[in-house]
């Protein structure tokens, strides 16, 4: 719909977007991790947890994670009901900090917009878990996708309201560890922290996989890339064999004979070759370097992924810029557009207008939002108050 030019630019803010929420990943967890062992520092979190990751990492199909997010899921879907259980016990008020307001701080909505517009982490995931379905069971994906996504969008208005209804003003952009602020039993609160944890944790390769699949396509690393690569290098070198070792002499049968039982051997050689065998051959260790750089090139990025939550250890402040710049574009902005590409002709008046609605609203949003995150990272940062 937007022609090559434009699928790069999807895949630009694919990668920014899920590799923006595992640097996000890696800061929760350090954050949730501290408020259990407040001895210990985030940043040491960060590099703990860094080799599990590129573990994780090393997975190349979604199929291969199904076990992980499975986990994930209920564990998450336990410490989620722990937290709705304490804001119902504390909802008359006694750890609020002040009263509960109808209203808030006019300038924090450009904050509030990338906070809200993260809620699209999950954008990227759509269509490489939906490739990784059977094709029997694929027109069962849209059904699928609207109840995760009124699923999840409920279990966030009640997060979001049960908890400022029973906190108030809440400084953390971890519940869990925000409950630790509030003096909530130490043992129930590193029961709990332990369980999001350890489930974002076992989150973090399915975030990966995207943006990882992608770098790896245009460094020429993907699996289907090396395979290609390496069946026709391999054919062209049986052939180059194949033709020094030929003898353009037929003088009797028994040598056309031979001549022939040559070439259905070569024949049947290279057609196992397109299968994938890899025949003992001098072009073989040629292709043993490249086809292993894969792990370090995901180690790197693993790696970086854990430098920027290292470097931006405020997990709100990244959150917001994150969803103010990529989850924006990816939800808001290009959506609209690719639609109108597609289907365009046949629009209505108010069908322009909900859509063009669209594309500004994420504009003026995501570009207040992103100016808004910085100005306060800057704030925060040592070298700007000098």
């Amino acid at each position: 719909a937007l022609g090559a030019w434009g699928g790069r630019v999807i895949e630009l803010f694919v990668c920014f977007c899920q590799l923006g929420v595992c640097a996000i990943f890696f800061d929760f967890v350090s954050t949730n991790l501290n408020a259990v062992f407040p001895a210990v520092s985030p940043q040491s979190f960060i590099i703990l947890i860094t080799p599990f990751c590129m573990g994780m990492a090393m997975i190349r199909e979604a199929k291969g994670l199904v076990l992980f997010s499975s986990v994930a899921s209920i564990l998450i879907g336990v410490a989620l009901l722990f937290v709705f259980m304490f804001m119902l016990h504390y909802m008359g008020g006694d750890l609020r900090t002040e009263a509960v307001r109808m209203y808030g701080d006019v300038n924090r909505l450009p904050m509030v917009f990338g906070n809200l517009a993260f809620a699209f982490e999950g954008i990227g995931l759509v269509l490489p878990i939906e490739s990784a379905m059977e094709d029997s069971k694929r027109h069962r994906f849209p059904a699928t996708l609207t109840t995760a996504m009124s699923t999840v969008g409920l279990l966030f208005f009640l997060n979001g309201m049960l908890s400022y209804m029973a906190l108030g003003r809440i400084e953390n952009a971890s519940i869990t560890a925000e409950l630790g602020n509030r003096g909530v039993a130490a043992g129930t609160l590193t029961m709990l922290n332990t369980l999001a944890s350890l489930a974002v944790l076992l989150t973090y390769p399915l975030q990966f996989l995207p943006p990882i699949q992608i770098l790896e396509k245009l460094a020429g690393l993907d699996e289907a890339t090396a395979s290609a690569a390496k069946t026709t290098a391999a054919a062209s070198s049986l052939e180059n064999t194949s033709l020094i070792q030929m003898v353009p002499m037929a003088s009797s049968d028994q040598d056309s004979a031979t001549d022939r039982a040559d070439a259905d051997s070569s024949q049947v050689r290279i057609e196992a070759l397109s299968d994938g065998a890899v025949p003992r051959q001098r072009f073989k260790r040629d292709f043993s370097t490249k086809r292993n750089m894969w792990i370090p090139f995901r180690i790197m990025w693993v790696l970086l992924t854990a430098a920027c939550a290292f470097c931006i250890p405020e997990l709100g402040l990244l959150i917001s810029l994150v969803g103010s710049l990529a989850s924006t574009t990816l939800g808001l902005i290009l959506p609209p557009i690719i639609h109108y590409r597609l289907c365009g002709s046949g629009y209505k008046p108010f069908e322009y207008v909900l859509h063009a609605s669209l594309v500004c609203l994420g504009i003026c949003g995501g570009s207040l939002g992103f100016l808004s995150s910085l100005w306060e990272l800057l704030q925060t940062s040592p070298g700007f108050a000098r």
